[in-house]
């Protein structure tokens, strides 16, 4: 009787995960044959495919990848949080070593040097935790309404967040051209995993793998190592080119993808399309969507022009390209939301204003420089300015206030845009 029921238990296990496998290959092959349905399966007033909301159960309605984004960021920080605090600590101690201080603001404390500048990102630490317990805090349980009920992106902006914080911190023991990637990886990071969880609002079954995404990531990290570095003395205008042109190619593509949710393949057949497009030709609900795809790539190209010619660092020219990018796309989600009637709360536009006030007078401070690790000593001492809060504190250290407050109020903001949703039938709201 043992083995007879350990057999049915094991054919019971089986059966179970194959009825999921088939559930989940039926409910892709819809998304991948997406364009071969006819479209009467289309619900028009919706915008939704019908079959993507009665075939699968609505438990089983989330891309898989989505918990993975968290997890993996965690193990990412973990390692990397290793290397870069031996790191530190040996440029401290090493007297060879030049750190970029504002010495005219400068206040020791033990033995943290500039303590002022160390302990002035403890506000992306604090906001990081607050927004992780408040998101957790706030998780639905999904009965079919509003927009999907996984956290996992809104965790990863939290944890960005904070990391961003804990890094900069290291960063600004020994502020230097040689460790400058500890303090803008988690910029990089945080800036496109912003992109894509208001992406994933309304397509969580079209998100790339965490694996994809940390590693196009990293490779952005790389680059912005080797620009850091003498690798390319006497070879930037080719450094330059050959990563505009990379750049182009990549917004292109990703730009479409995020629009439209395909993959733009360039081929003769795209050509071919391309010279016999007529624009009466755009559908009316389309309108938008082209219309801000221009506008996101039209963008990409004057910033990564004029970027190169005002002889911008990669880091600032590729964190500025980022965030256009992710601006100009949050700007054409609340359009789509007034476009389709969805309704926006005051307090929403509120908070919305105050973000913006904050974050564009953390940027103000942030132009003022008090010292540049990319110049000699002897030129950054020069930039060095007087404390100018509480006789502690210099304007970086404000930047790093305000900016902190800022971002933790845009990514709440981003998070409660659809709260509004929340008691809506999920075949109800409009994909866009």
């Amino acid at each position: 009787m043992s083995n007879l029921s350990q057999r049915d238990n094991i054919n019971d296990i089986i059966y179970e995960e194959t009825s999921h496998n088939q559930n989940y290959e039926l409910y892709e092959n819809d998304n991948i044959n997406n364009d071969n349905i006819n479209n009467d399966n289309i619900n028009n007033d919706t915008g939704i495919n019908d079959i993507e909301y009665n075939i699968v159960p609505p438990s089983n309605n989330e891309n898989i990848y989505l918990k993975y984004y968290w997890k993996i960021l965690c193990i990412i920080a973990a390692f990397y949080i290793l290397p870069s605090l031996q790191f530190i600590l040996f440029q401290i101690n090493d007297n060879s070593v030049h750190c970029y201080y504002n010495n005219k603001c400068k206040y020791y404390f033990y033995n943290i040097p500039a303590f002022n500048n160390f302990i002035s990102n403890i506000g992306y630490i604090l906001f990081g935790i607050i927004y992780i317990i408040y998101v957790v805090k706030n998780e639905r349980i999904d009965k079919g309404n509003g927009i999907h009920t996984d956290n996992s992106l809104y965790i990863c902006l939290g944890l960005s967040l904070l990391l961003e914080g804990i890094f900069s911190s290291l960063y600004h023991l020994c502020p230097s051209k040689l460790n400058f990637q500890f303090d803008t990886t988690f910029m990089f990071i945080g800036t496109l995993l912003t992109y894509l969880t208001i992406f994933q609002k309304r397509h969580p079954q079209k998100m790339p793998s965490p694996i994809k995404i940390y590693s196009a990531l990293s490779f952005i990290v790389s680059i912005n190592i080797i620009s850091l570095s003498d690798i390319i003395t006497g070879k930037d205008i080719w450094f330059w080119i050959i990563l505009l042109l990379i750049l182009i190619y990549g917004m292109i593509q990703s730009s479409f993808y995020m629009y439209f949710n395909k993959s733009l393949k360039i081929n003769k057949d795209f050509f071919n399309k391309l010279i016999s497009f007529r624009i009466k030709d755009i559908k009316l609900d389309h309108i938008p969507k082209y219309l801000f795809m221009i506008i996101s790539n039209i963008s990409t190209i004057i910033v990564g022009i004029v970027g190169i010619f005002n002889k911008s660092s990669f880091t600032d020219w590729m964190l500025g390209i980022l965030t256009v990018n992710m601006i100009i796309y949050y700007v054409h989600y609340i359009v789509e939301k007034i476009y389709n009637y969805e309704m926006i709360s005051k307090l929403w536009i509120l908070l919305l204003l105050i973000t913006i006030g904050i974050l564009g007078t953390s940027t103000y401070f942030y132009l003022i420089p008090v010292s540049n690790k990319l110049l000699t000593p002897k030129e950054s001492d020069a930039l060095n300015k007087d404390c100018i809060l509480f006789d502690f504190f210099d304007y970086h250290d404000i930047w790093h206030f305000l900016s902190s407050l800022g971002l933790f109020l845009l990514i709440l903001n981003i998070y409660i845009i659809d709260k509004y949703l929340d008691n809506i039938p999920r075949n109800d709201i409009k994909i866009f």
